[in-house]
């Protein structure tokens, strides 16, 4: 699905950037254009849920592909996905235990033994997680200090 290959590819690349400045391994030339990680996914989830409430409010975040008029909507919400996804399972449970297993198990049967649920599931959980306040979704963010 659009949601986990982008959300996820950039879910990691955002928070794995930011771990690094941290611990100092990453430098930062010109920090001047960079918003916080809660800032950044603040306006992920403004910009995702207001796409697809505005074009497609009938369509589900699974049912999104790249050709769609929300694939931006689903690229918004699916780093909100990874980040709730990797919040229960680990950080690093998308490269050590979902892609090795992808090959021989497929896309469903890697997130069943991943993530403990099946996706079905996990969209029922997550549109509730949708429906909280902001303050509680951004807790479930990394802290990077």
């Amino acid at each position: 699905p659009v949601w986990f290959t982008e959300g996820g590819a950039d879910y990691m690349a955002q928070t794995t950037a930011r771990k690094l400045w941290a611990l100092g391994e990453l430098t930062i030339i010109d920090n001047s254009g960079l918003s916080s990680l809660e800032q950044l996914y603040e306006n992920r989830m403004k910009n995702g849920r207001n796409t697809i409430e505005k074009n497609c409010p009938e369509t589900k975040l699974h049912d999104i592909t790249y050709e769609h008029e929300c694939a931006t909507g689903a690229y918004n919400l699916g780093t909100w996905a990874i980040g709730y996804l990797q919040n229960k399972e680990g950080q690093t449970a998308l490269l050590d235990t979902f892609y090795p297993q992808l090959n021989e198990l497929g896309w469903e049967g890697a997130f069943q033994k991943t993530f403990g649920i099946s996706s079905e599931d996990f969209y029922a959980e997550f549109n509730l997680f949708l429906e909280k306040p902001l303050a509680d979704q951004l807790i479930i963010l990394p802290k990077y200090n």
